[in-house]
């Protein structure tokens, strides 16, 4: 993405989750800010019977795994919160927020976890003045740190957040892995166990290479790179899951989890009639820092 433009993919990302909450048969993931988050051009199309039927519903019918990705994802993740809140964890770490709506819907979470967000801050700022437009304040609860990955640390950016460096923490660094260089995924995977207590977890998702693609997933993935190219942000790095197992070992993190975009779909998409499925090349990630000390630094 441009210095001074918000994220065209995060836009792209909650239309869909958007559109799945206001017309989906039986939605799995309910996210009811999204028409409102994305962009107006999208927001015209969701409202727009033949536009939506055109576009979202024929030009986009065969990317419907990007769906299948951006929904479940959001809906594995929000189950892994709600678990680590009722074991004790007290903040909540949003890592390239994007159009992320989670505060905004979820007062309910919000008595219980401390809510920071980091981002571009062109992202933020486009952000922050379309929940504004919708009154009310739905994101005075929110702690919201500029941070542009490429030149920053991220923690020097938690360092000026309300970060409580001693608490069990969730970070969610979702739909971003795709869009940086392999070494700079580990570099902030890094960075965050450097920033997090001990036995705080770390979510993200990737994608498997290429040769783990099937015949339809390939034709997917060609299409989804087309566009994101096409919106400035193409996707570039994909990670073996033995080789991000060892690294991230090496960083002091376990993995406790490494959901398969085909076992997600057993979990969440098994009886949906759209067809909307995760591909089978999503990997969804979940980390345990076993030795954070809070806020060191790892160079």
């Amino acid at each position: 993405m441009k210095n001074t433009q918000s994220s065209a993919t995060a836009d792209v990302c909650a239309m869909i989750r958007g559109y799945h909450a206001r017309f989906a048969p039986d939605p799995m993931f309910a996210d009811t800010f999204g028409s409102a988050l994305t962009s107006d051009r999208w927001r015209r199309i969701i409202e727009d019977p033949l536009l939506r039927r055109l576009v979202i519903e024929g030009a986009f019918r065969p990317m419907r795994s990007a769906a299948g990705t951006v929904l479940g994802r959001a809906r594995y993740l929000e189950d892994q919160l709600d678990e680590a809140i009722a074991q004790g964890c007290s903040q909540y770490v949003i890592v390239g927020a994007g159009m992320d709506s989670f505060a905004a819907r979820r007062g309910d979470a919000l008595r219980h976890v401390r809510v920071i967000e980091l981002d571009h801050p062109a992202t933020q700022r486009v952000k922050r003045a379309r929940l504004a437009s919708l009154g009310g304040r739905p994101d005075r609860d929110v702690d919201y740190v500029p941070l542009d990955f490429n030149t920053e640390d991220i923690v020097d950016a938690l360092q000026r957040s309300t970060l409580d460096p001693a608490a069990v923490t969730m970070f969610s660094w979702m739909g971003v892995s795709y869009y940086l260089p392999g070494e700079t995924v580990h570099a902030v995977l890094g960075q965050i166990g450097a920033a997090a207590a001990p036995g705080s977890q770390i979510i993200l998702d990737y994608s498997a290479p290429s040769e783990t693609h099937t015949r339809s997933g390939r034709l997917s993935t060609r299409l989804v790179n087309a566009i994101t190219r096409r919106l400035g942000e193409p996707q570039i790095t994909s990670f073996a899951d033995e080789g991000l197992r060892q690294r991230v070992r090496e960083l002091g993190l376990e993995t406790v989890e490494l959901v398969t975009g085909k076992q997600l779909g057993s979990r969440y998409f098994r009886h949906r009639t759209d067809g909307v499925q995760p591909p089978s090349h999503l990997r969804i990630a979940r980390l345990r820092n076993l030795g954070g000390s809070g806020a060191r630094r790892t160079r």
